[in-house]
């Protein structure tokens, strides 16, 4: 079994690690702790649980089962302060969050089919989300997505993965404008295709991002039916504009629409119809919390937590807290940055 994340393959039947073309050293023990990880990458593994399969029980030190941690973190690129890969969960045990995509080998022992590596950038979480959905529902197999959070991430994984295809880009970043990055994106990587995400799709906006070279643009608050057929087009060969931004008898921009919610300013309690409480939950939805991470934040019970997100998809419109969080977004709810 091949297992492909970010820049890294381990090839469980070759015992190997690669770094692209690069073949990495491990030790026996790092590797099935490894291997394991993202096996069971569904689940936060304990440390019982990997002492048990990767040491068959036997007694071992915290220094010794950290040290391991370290080195595995270590060899595909990751630390124990980013845990961008491997990450800890304190007094419940380790997790591999990392996207992963698994491949078998052929018959002749070589990988089978190549994959378009998609690097998606985004500082929701929720989003990244669907946006993986949106991508595997639409190439399957064929696509390896990685994942970043903010340019600098980007920037990085780009440098890692100089064989990236096509760049999904956020405009709304917490550490950079995103007409900057698609700027650079353009001088330094002028083989990579960039397609533009944003909550604000007023003309204005979408005729610049396409004048610095974006491929597409497609506003967040589309129907899922429509970002694949966007998708669709632009792995085609072709080139996507909201449908609205080619009618030249353009509605002026929607901060300026009676009503609506200026780009410029914080959306309000009121301009999304929920209390204070639920736009703390939302909030804390909108970082990738789950019902009991929000919780545990808030102090609240579960079932105090499940009723608030009720309310908000309700009045959000919403089906699930993809779609709350990128409806939240588009009226222009940013949450405060996570502290934590």
């Amino acid at each position: 079994m091949l297992y492909l994340f970010e820049d890294c393959t381990l090839d469980t039947d070759r015992r190997e690690l690669r770094r692209g073309a690069r073949l990495i050293h491990v030790e026996p023990q790092v590797f099935d702790l490894l291997e394991h990880l993202i096996a069971n990458r569904e689940r936060v593994v304990s440390k019982d649980d990997l002492i048990a399969s990767i040491w068959g029980g036997r007694i071992v030190s915290e220094s010794a089962l950290a040290t391991r941690i370290n080195a595995a973190r270590l060899a595909i690129g990751d630390n124990g302060e980013a845990q961008r890969l491997i990450k800890t969960l304190p007094r419940k045990g380790i997790r591999f969050v990392g996207v992963v995509r698994e491949q078998r080998r052929s018959t002749e022992g070589s990988a089978t089919a190549s994959v378009t590596k998609v690097l998606v950038i985004d500082d929701h979480v929720l989003i990244r989300e669907a946006l993986r959905g949106v991508l595997r529902e639409l190439k399957g197999e064929e696509t390896l997505i990685i994942e970043a959070s903010d340019s600098r991430q980007a920037m990085q994984q780009i440098e890692q993965n100089p064989d990236v295809e096509l760049v999904l880009l956020d405009l709304g970043l917490p550490d950079r404008d995103g007409f900057e990055i698609l700027s650079e994106l353009g001088e330094r990587y002028p083989t990579t295709s960039v397609v533009v995400l944003s909550g604000h799709h007023d003309r204005d906006r979408v005729m610049r991002a396409l004048d610095l070279g974006a491929l597409g643009f497609i506003p967040k608050s589309s129907q899922r039916e429509v970002m694949l057929s966007a998708f669709n087009l632009i792995f085609s060969g072709g080139i996507y504009i909201p449908p609205e931004i080619l009618d030249r008898r353009v509605q002026p921009p929607v901060a300026a629409q009676a009503g609506a919610v200026p780009s410029k300013r914080q959306a309000s309690a009121v301009d999304l119809g929920l209390t204070e409480r639920e736009m703390e939950v939302l909030a804390l939805m909108m970082q990738g919390k789950s019902n009991k991470a929000i919780c545990r934040a808030l102090d609240l019970s579960e079932a105090t937590v499940e009723i608030h997100v009720s309310a908000i998809l309700r009045a959000l419109k919403a089906a699930n807290r993809t779609e709350a969080v990128i409806a939240a977004e588009a009226l222009g709810f940013s949450p405060k940055p996570d502290t934590e």
